[in-house]
């Protein structure tokens, strides 16, 4: 399996905006070399970005530790590994399933997002390796 992608992000919640930028044009990217619809390219966004910002809000990643983003096609799918160097957190087994029945009034904030980047996704697979978190996202690119 080839990378096509690699991207080094500062995980400095100062550089947040760029981060996310980067990240957009990723997916951009990826659609237009692909020739995927624009929702494709929305989700994939919003995986990216929300993945991401918890990293960089909630991760306690060290301002000299990069977050890696490698992209990897094979058999019809895109592969995104992400790797830091924070505290060790599952997101998928360590968030709680967001309250779906409730008003949106009396919701609490936040905890959709780990929800939505399990929809939207083919497959994903957490492991914490030495001092890294690696998670691995699939997502289908047969149009």
């Amino acid at each position: 399996m080839q990378v096509v992608e690699h991207l080094e992000l500062s995980a400095d919640a100062q550089a947040l905006a760029c981060g996310l930028s980067r990240l957009n044009d990723l997916a951009e990217k990826l659609s237009s070399l692909f020739e995927l619809p624009g929702t494709w390219t929305y989700a994939t966004q919003l995986v990216l970005e929300e993945v991401f910002t918890n990293i960089v809000h909630y991760g306690q990643v060290g301002p000299a530790d990069p977050i890696i983003v490698d992209v990897r096609v094979e058999d019809g799918f895109l592969e995104v590994l992400i790797c830091d160097r924070g505290i060790s957190f599952n997101p998928f087994a360590d968030t709680p399933e967001p309250d779906r029945t409730s008003g949106v009034d009396e919701r609490p904030v936040g905890g959709l997002g780990v929800f939505l980047v399990k929809e939207l996704v083919h497959s994903y697979v957490y492991e914490r390796v030495g001092s890294q978190n690696k998670l691995t996202l699939r997502m289908a690119i047969d149009s």
